[in-house]
């Protein structure tokens, strides 16, 4: 998306260290108030998301491992709407890589609006820790461990997927 979000951005092209801007959102309709949060998220070279070389910048249900592993400056943006999530990826090149494109691939969920975020159900940035998109920051505290039973890996990965070249 543009820099102000209003608008599909008119080129797919990005420069290392440019700013890629990414919603996930689902459609309500004449459901009740759902949030989203987004699950996992992994780059590739090609289509496939169990490729190599692959790099995991969402795990562990809802926790944006980039700004730690890397310092950059990927974040979740604050929620605004519970049924968006907005984050920021900052544009990288795989080390030695072939392809000049990067492939997105994410699993996106939806709660009921009313149900707090918990371990299994939250959008966490690091920066001097980890901080929630929503304020609860408390739901933030395993990211550096294991959320859930699972560690974040049980569910196969599918879901949603968005392909963003640069």
């Amino acid at each position: 998306l543009a820099d102000d979000w209003s608008y599909q951005r008119p080129s797919n092209l990005y420069f290392l260290g440019d700013v890629i801007n990414i919603e996930a959102s689902v459609k309500v309709y004449n459901h009740v108030p759902l949030r989203v949060f987004v699950d996992r998220c992994v780059a590739t070279q090609v289509p496939d998301v169990n490729a190599l070389p692959r790099y995991s910048f969402i795990e562990n249900h809802g926790c944006l491992v980039d700004a730690k592993a890397t310092v950059s400056s990927s974040r979740f943006m604050p929620r605004s709407q519970e049924d968006k999530i907005r984050f920021q990826l900052e544009a990288f090149m795989f080390q030695g890589g072939y392809s000049p494109s990067i492939y997105i691939t994410c699993i996106v969920k939806a709660t009921l609006a009313s149900a707090p975020s918990d371990a299994l159900h939250k959008s966490c940035s690091f920066a001097n820790g980890w901080l929630a998109a929503d304020g609860n920051h408390q739901a933030c505290g395993c990211c550096d461990s294991t959320c859930g039973p699972d560690g974040g890996n049980a569910a196969p990965f599918g879901g949603r997927e968005w392909r963003s070249s640069r």
